[in-house]
């Protein structure tokens, strides 16, 4: 017992410090904020270059490389990305054994911090995951792994639902099996996200995701599956209450033979003709993917003990101000043919998110606390003041807050459903302020998602409008419009 207790001497945490390497005190989202940084800049090149898979190849430069292709228009290398992305999550998720250096990394996250466990991304980023892959294949035209992609994306959804709600059940019942009082964390956490408390009034449930839901349903009616579509439809109208969806829902009642259930959503079959099919279909989707998701802060708050000093780290989302409120669509001839909404608040998904996981995090941040109070009472009692000494700064410097995640995602997702003629290459897009005063206009392509279907897409960051150049390598297919 004596040789135990004098491995948790002041010289066994040095000893510990410098096994564990600089990785433990180094900051796991710097090429992360690299790309974002030139992301807010508009040198989509060097954002790919930071996270380049020679630099940083984990799941998260993976997620982000993907997204920055889509946004200038590489769909293909996009979704090659998303499938490395998504293999990486299935071998996190389908590992049966854990291996002697995976239960060492958990031992280490115990010990030291949870920068030791290797990123699974969060629930409702593989629900984007399958989103924005399904987006990829309407882009190239492929309704059928569209349809792919939106089953699994709903599959995902029911999934992580039910991981999280275990995820945090979970952390409740330790906490209490375990004695644990989170009070103290609590108090401080209630603080710190005091100033986010109306982005999370803007969603209840991370798992809804009404543009994953509204792609199924476009996915859905594509291919001739109404009854379908009008089922995704009315969960994304019931999320959202958008006009855009409480229009299609409208329309593809008539289809679906379903016109008697708008009464119950508060909606009216359309009554040209006298029937909700004849309602007019908006032939083109347009798709405005703005500005960027909250990126993940640090918060360090010390927490005082008999032997010791100890400081608690946790995560805390920073949001990222956008000046784009909504787009205007204008024909060539300069008529406005519609206006975008937000179809999923992607901000208001991370805060929530990180909110709901921190029964779990806190967890883990008590247990190891304790540890190190432990720790640091034996170096007292073996060293004296140098031993406290040392297992404060040892606690300062390790205590680190796990600040990876989905970088490059937008803030948001405004979508619109206009009419436009056949054969209109281009549609101007009209840049609104919360204030409805135009930031800029630009002319965007029209692209081909097959014969009932065309897309507009175009993704804004501060001030800078990408508008994928996707019609340009598909044009050998006959396309593009």
């Amino acid at each position: 017992m004596g040789g135990i207790m004098r491995l948790r001497s002041a010289r066994w945490i040095c000893a510990t410090f410098f096994a564990c390497g600089c990785g433990i005190v180094t900051a796991n989202n710097r090429e992360l904020l690299d790309a974002r940084t030139q992301l807010n800049n508009g040198d989509f090149s060097g954002a790919l270059a930071s996270v380049d898979s020679k630099r940083r190849d984990d799941l998260c430069a993976i997620l982000d490389r993907a997204v920055i292709y889509e946004t200038v228009g590489q769909v293909p290398e996009s979704n090659r990305e998303f499938d490395r992305g998504e293999a990486k999550i299935k071998e996190y998720e389908n590992r049966a054994v854990v291996s002697a250096t995976e239960a060492a990394t958990g031992v280490g996250s115990l010990l030291v911090n949870d920068k030791m466990l290797e990123y699974q991304g969060e629930g409702y980023e593989k629900v984007l995951l399958h989103a924005f892959k399904a987006r990829n294949y309407l882009l190239l035209g492929k309704e059928e792994d569209a349809r792919v992609e939106i089953r699994n994306a709903n599959m995902r959804q029911d999934e992580e639902r039910k991981r999280h709600q275990d995820e945090i059940n979970k952390a409740k019942a330790e906490a209490k099996n375990k004695k644990v009082d989170l009070g103290t964390f609590s108090k401080e956490m209630d603080k710190q996200f005091a100033a986010s408390s109306e982005v999370l009034k803007r969603l209840d449930n991370v798992y809804q995701n009404p543009f994953a839901t509204y792609l199924s349903a476009t996915v859905y009616e594509l291919n001739g599956e109404a009854d379908d579509a009008f089922i995704d439809l009315k969960h994304a109208y019931e999320m959202t209450h958008s006009p855009t969806v409480a229009a299609d829902l409208v329309r593809v009642a008539g289809k679906a033979h379903r016109a008697d259930e708008l009464k119950s959503l508060g909606l009216q079959p359309h009554k040209d003709k006298g029937s909700t099919s004849s309602a007019p279909a908006g032939n083109t989707l347009i798709f405005i993917d703005n500005g960027l998701a909250p990126e993940r802060v640090e918060i360090k708050f010390p927490i005082p003990e008999p032997d010791t000093v100890l400081f608690a780290a946790m995560p805390m989302t920073k949001p990222m101000p956008t000046d784009l409120a909504e787009v205007e669509v204008l024909r060539s001839s300069g008529e406005v043919v519609g206006k975008t909404e937000v179809m999923v608040d992607i901000e208001a998904m991370a805060v929530r998110n990180l909110h709901d996981r921190y029964p779990g995090l806190l967890l883990r941040q008590a247990i190891r606390l304790a540890g190190k109070a432990a720790m640091a009472h034996e170096a007292k009692a073996q060293e004296g003041v140098a031993g406290a000494l040392i297992s404060t700064a040892f606690n300062l410097v390790t205590e680190q807050a796990d600040l990876r995640g989905w970088y490059a995602l937008p803030r948001s997702i405004h979508v619109a459903r206009v009419n436009l003629p056949d054969g209109e290459k281009e549609v101007r897009l009209r840049l609104l302020d919360p204030a409805s005063r135009a930031i800029q206009e630009v002319t965007a392509p029209v692209l081909s998602a097959g014969p009932h279907l065309r897309i507009v897409s175009a993704r804004y960051i501060n001030g800078h409008v990408t508008l994928p150049s996707i019609h340009e390598q598909v044009a050998a297919d006959g396309r593009a419009m």
